[in-house]
């Protein structure tokens, strides 16, 4: 709600949008006004509405306005993060390669890739700092700059990379083609959701405009259908009005929303839930205890015993006892379908955030033995990882010959693909299964397979959540086609007696 009146002084709307690196001028802004007060009025006269109904749409139309007009520049500026991002870390990795692993050359080529704009302003201060460096810290936190300003997980891997090549030395092709793949992979998967969202928010607006058409097409209805004898206008009900006004402003409201959720940051892959949060999902799955759980699924039990043997006493029917047998089977079972839900979702969420640790193993052992890359990673490793992560560092730490930490990574969870790639890093740790080359080649592979696979189950998430905005114009229509057929029952009964 705040939001709504700071936007409404002009003054914060073009300040904003300059912020995103565009213009927006007062002419625009009358037009856009202009446009909005005489559709407000139209649709106004459409539902058959007077003044004071008018008056309130007009006064909605108008603080949403601004939001729009805010929301349409925000995505245009997520889209150019995006876009300098996307070729920031594809021309730092070309150019750190050509330039013989110097990160400080490599950033003085791709700084006159932007010769103008928020990028170019990033890698100058970055690169002003890193010019004074001559120590790991020291440059380390020149490039954290660069980070600040764009808070992108690749280009936090890219740095992280170069830091350490540039640090320890080493073969380093295999981790930059990886790299390159990924960055490849992350714009296919950003642009195909781009489109997703364009879909989304064409059917948002259809869905208003349908659901509007059918609330009219009965507004109208009996008007087409009148003679001399009577005549019905369902729209002369004060109820019937209000209710086209709150239909209105529904419909813009579920379009303000969705468009506000559609300004997606493309950058942004934090976390969506705190490190407490992801423990207690995490140890409530891992620490199951059936028996326990059998036990206060008896207590649970009682409640619809209870209430079976009482509707017996008062009905004397033996037809209780089915619903009644129904509700205590599914309390006696309810801890099994809690426990399947909860680790069903547990894996999903594993299954998301697994490989983007596995890639940082991944640009770890370019420069580091396995135990060493493992116990690193686990400072940027998700949080609904690191409870696992804990067990197999220890698990390491008093066993590090043996396959048996490997194999227990997860394995209650009983996911392939944590099992498979385990095995491939036990093998390079030892040395043993053939070729490491291969074997690290093998890994890289998966990496990228998984890291796929993971995003496009955090893109269907998002698109699940973003579809479920196409179905709400619909119900609020019917909400009004109920309310609209209640009024026509009404004038039909007056005139018929």
């Amino acid at each position: 709600m705040k939001k709504i009146f700071y936007y409404l002084n002009y003054k914060n709307l073009f300040k904003e949008i300059k912020q995103y690196g565009f213009v927006y001028s007062w002419k625009k802004l009358l037009v856009s006004y202009a446009i909005t007060i005489f559709a407000a009025i139209c649709i106004g006269l459409l539902f058959e509405l007077e003044l004071p109904e008018i008056t309130v749409i007009l006064i909605c139309a108008a603080l949403a306005l601004p939001l729009l007009i805010r929301n349409a520049y925000n995505s245009l500026y997520q889209q150019k993060r995006f876009s300098d991002v996307n070729q920031y870390v594809e021309k730092m990795l070309y150019s750190f390669k050509a330039n013989n692993f110097q990160i400080l050359n490599a950033l003085r080529d791709v700084q006159n890739l932007f010769p103008t704009g928020p990028m170019h302003e990033a890698i100058d201060k970055g690169l002003a700092n890193f010019e004074k460096a001559y120590e790991g810290d020291l440059k380390e936190a020149a490039l954290n700059l660069i980070e600040q300003e764009y808070p992108c997980e690749r280009i936090r891997k890219l740095h992280k990379f170069m830091l350490s090549v540039s640090r320890n030395g080493g073969e380093c092709e295999a981790s930059i083609e990886m790299l390159l793949k990924d960055r490849m992979l992350w714009s296919e998967r950003v642009l195909t959701m781009q489109k997703e969202k364009k879909r989304i928010k064409n059917n948002i607006l259809f869905s208003i405009i349908l659901s509007s058409i059918l609330c009219l097409m009965v507004l109208y209805m009996p008007n087409m259908i009148q003679n001399e004898v009577w005549t019905i206008n369902i729209a002369q009900y004060g109820f019937v009005k209000w209710s086209a006004v709150l239909f209105i402003l529904l419909q813009l409201w579920i379009y303000v929303m969705a468009d506000k959720k559609l300004c997606i940051d493309w950058l942004d892959e934090a976390d969506r839930m705190t490190e407490q949060d992801a423990e207690k999902m995490y140890y409530k799955v891992i620490n199951y205890d059936e028996k326990t759980e059998f036990l206060y699924s008896i207590v649970w039990a009682v409640l619809p015993a209870v209430l079976c043997i009482i509707a017996f006493v008062i009905t004397r029917s033996a037809y209780v006892f089915i619903p009644g047998l129904a509700g205590i089977v599914f309390m006696l079972n309810q801890h099994k379908v809690g426990h399947s839900l909860s680790k069903k979702k547990l894996v999903r969420e594993i299954e998301k955030a697994y490989p983007t640790w596995l890639m940082d193993v991944s640009l770890l052992l370019q420069t580091e033995s396995v135990r060493p890359a493992i116990k690193e990673s686990y400072e940027y490793a998700p949080y609904i990882l690191r409870p696992a992560l804990r067990d197999f560092i220890d698990a390491l730490e008093k066993d590090p010959v043996s396959a048996r930490p490997y194999e227990n990574m997860l394995a209650q969870l009983e996911l392939p693909d944590v099992r498979d790639s385990m095995g491939t890093l036990y093998s390079i740790s030892t040395g043993a299964g053939g070729d490491v080359t291969a074997q690290f080649a093998q890994i890289i592979e998966r990496t990228i397979t998984l890291t796929d696979r993971a995003e496009k189950l955090k893109n269907e998430d998002k698109l699940a959540v973003f579809n479920g905005y196409i179905a709400l114009p619909s119900i609020v229509g019917g909400f009004k086609l109920l309310i609209d057929m209640s009024a026509l029952l009404i004038a039909f009964f007056s005139i018929s007696f």
